[in-house]
């Protein structure tokens, strides 16, 4: 497989984007790639195979020296503990790095929706731009035009990532800590797992990432926490201008801990926040194929916590403080909302949707595989009624027990309400779409259903002319 990679880019020595792959192995142990011309100029690369030899991926970064944007799919790997280390070493120009990068538990974005609508809550960052606006304010405060030959060449040949996505096949502390170190002043989103592994090596190179500052981080992404979460809350504290975090967690005890730290965040000056001001919070737990009744699988419970994260933003929005000031986007996925008092009635998750619901800032919601009764689903949604500040909400795969056509229809009494996604909900019908036409304070724009199989064009026919942009697709 390998050769006929490097004859694609003899044969097309002008290539700059290439998307290659299959189901087959990707190796170095060809004889054809060692007459193949050293240098190539390829910008773009996506490969995808089976699997995947380490010297197989530090002969592509030597033989195209000026690429980019890498990124890596595959099954297996051989040599995984030492990627991190060879793009050090030899990935000259790379400012993308991303390895498996779609198998992200609870990565559904709306692909269909273009948001055009003037005054979108959402943002998107240009990390090209970002990684030359940061480059140049570099060589600005330099100061100096009078360097050695040596360190001018030096700085040639350092590459400053601007995106790295590091998965399990290759997450590795001693390779990633100093890949870390060396692209710290420059990396605008990172997407990366942390456990514990076993060795006090380990956990030495464990606690030296929580030392590691992250001045221009824009998203960090965590993935299964696992008895790590004081080198969470480290890292979390070490980046100014945080926007996106998203977390997922292992155990209940890292949840608490790195939730409880981050509502309780000692007080900063009025101008750092406005650089360090979260917007979107993803909160997830790692098993994300549940089924509660059934197989007896259990979510992550985090007891009050969630109370005192969504007290703290309501407290920082009023006194402008802290980070969670401006929180406009929540993500709750795989967490266990089922635990009843005594009195038979649940008290602490009335609390805490109440509290997530009545955020003046809140503009986004997306709940996905949830245990949560239906009661306290209802209250959320009277929450979210009274408050009507929400624009978009989603529904993921929630069980025939915790949602029906009564819920549906008190979501569609948002009346802010712009876009609702319902996922994967195998109990509602037809009948909760008479609701959404039938809504005249409705600002309902897009409608998303999917996997929803009691669902029927027949039912959407009555939403003709209300909404205008309307989605089934049911597999």
């Amino acid at each position: 497989m390998m050769p006929y990679f490097f004859t694609i880019l003899e044969q097309c020595p002008n290539i700059l984007n290439l998307k290659y792959g299959g189901s087959g192995m990707f190796t170095d142990d060809e004889d054809d790639v060692l007459r193949t011309r050293p240098y190539h100029g390829l910008d773009r690369l996506f490969l995808q195979c089976s699997y995947l030899s380490h010297g197989a991926l530090e002969l592509i970064l030597r033989k195209c020296i000026r690429i980019r944007r890498l990124d890596l799919s595959a099954e297996v790997v051989e040599g995984g503990t030492d990627i991190c280390r060879s793009i050090q070493e030899y990935g000259m120009n790379l400012d993308t790095f991303c390895f498996n990068a779609d198998d992200i538990p609870y990565r559904q974005e709306l692909a269909l929706i273009k948001r055009e609508e003037k005054g979108s809550y959402s943002k998107e960052y240009d990390i090209v731009l970002l990684q030359q606006q940061l480059q140049n304010q570099q060589s600005n405060n330099s100061g100096s035009t009078t360097e050695s030959s040596s360190s001018t060449t030096i700085a040639q040949n350092q590459h400053h990532l601007s995106y790295l996505r590091v998965a399990d096949e290759i997450y590795w502390p001693p390779t990633l800590v100093p890949l870390l170190s060396s692209h710290c002043e420059t990396l605008v989103e990172l997407d990366m797992p942390l456990r514990v592994l076993p060795g006090a090596e380990f956990s030495q190179h464990i606690r030296a990432l929580g030392q590691i500052s992250l001045p221009s981080l824009l998203k960090l992404s965590i993935r299964e926490i696992q008895r790590t979460h004081r080198t969470v809350t480290e890292i979390i504290h070490q980046c100014n201008k945080l926007k996106t975090l998203c977390l997922s967690f292992m155990d209940e005890e890292s949840a608490k801990y790195v939730l409880d730290s981050l509502a309780l965040s000692p007080e900063q000056p009025q101008e750092q926040n406005k650089n360090n001001t979260i917007e979107e919070l993803q909160i997830m737990a790692c098993n994300d194929k549940i089924y509660y009744y059934e197989s007896g699988s259990r979510h992550i419970l985090i007891d009050t916590t969630l109370v005192t994260l969504f007290d703290a933003c309501h407290d920082n929005y009023k006194r402008e403080a802290t980070s969670l000031s401006l929180l406009r986007t929540v993500v709750l996925a795989g967490l266990d909302f089922s635990d009843f008092s005594s009195l038979g009635r649940p008290t602490v998750y009335f609390d805490a949707l109440s509290l997530m619901a009545s955020l003046p800032t809140i503009r986004c919601i997306r709940i996905i595989q949830l245990i949560i009764p239906k009661r306290v689903l209802n209250h959320f949604a009277r929450a979210l009624q009274e408050t009507g500040v929400l624009e978009e909400l989603q529904l993921t795969n929630l069980e025939k027990w915790f949602v029906d056509d009564e819920s549906i229809k008190r979501f569609g009494s948002i009346g802010s309400l712009k876009i609702l996604s319902l996922n994967g909900l195998s109990s509602i019908t037809d009948n909760c779409l008479e609701h959404l036409g039938n809504n005249n304070n409705n600002s309902l724009q897009t409608l998303l259903i999917t996997d929803c199989p009691f669902v029927t064009q027949f039912g959407l026919r009555g939403l003709q002319g209300c909404i205008p942009h309307i989605v089934l697709n049911n597999n």
